[in-house]
């Protein structure tokens, strides 16, 4: 199985997915076995017709990786949660995408984590993932990478939105449960 070594691997297969390209080849920072872990992983995605799993490849060997155009467009579409509003991400239904958000003043914000919200899941444990998520993300900016963060319970791979520091968090966002609709208050916190 993966582990948070591999995270570079996922990196550089999610940013080829979104350039548009299903070819990945190993790099200087990404060792070759480690991209083939990362190519036999497979994602567990839960969507208003159920769960189902998504391969990251096709195929793969040590020279190269071909992946697999449903996770490429799986991820292209998660790209999308970072550039949503308040009032749209106030308005995920429950029954969406099993994916995790997690909302930070600043890119490169460690704090990221503690705002992390399962949208329409439940996380056994509140911050449990805490410590591992903190030491990834700093293991990521010193990659050079600033926008990624890992589920480890899902195995999701996530935007990190970068989220106007002046922005009032809304309440929901501090609890881990799926997000209550909004009401009056929370319009005028928004305002």
């Amino acid at each position: 199985m993966p582990d948070a070594r591999d995270l570079p691997a996922l990196l550089l297969c999610a940013d080829a997915a979104i350039r548009g390209s299903e070819a990945v080849r190993p790099v200087e920072a990404v060792a070759a076995d480690s991209l083939t872990r990362i190519a036999g992983l497979r994602l567990h995605i839960v969507d208003a017709d159920g769960g189902y799993h998504v391969p990251v490849a096709r195929r793969w060997n040590s020279d190269s990786v071909a992946l697999n155009p449903d996770w490429c467009a799986w991820i292209r579409q998660t790209q999308q949660i970072a550039a949503l509003d308040w009032a749209k991400l106030c308005a995920l239904p429950p029954g969406g995408q099993a994916l995790t958000v997690a909302l930070a003043t600043a890119p490169s914000s460690i704090a990221a984590s503690k705002v992390a919200v399962r949208c329409g899941t439940q996380v056994a444990e509140r911050f449990r993932m805490h410590q591992q998520i903190k030491r990834w993300l700093k293991r990521m900016e010193a990659a050079g990478f600033d926008e990624w963060a890992f589920d480890s319970v899902t195995g999701v791979l996530f935007r990190v939105a970068r989220i106007d520091p002046a922005m009032p968090i809304p309440p929901w966002v501090r609890f881990t449960g799926p997000p209550r609709e909004p009401d009056e208050t929370d319009a005028g916190d928004r305002a």
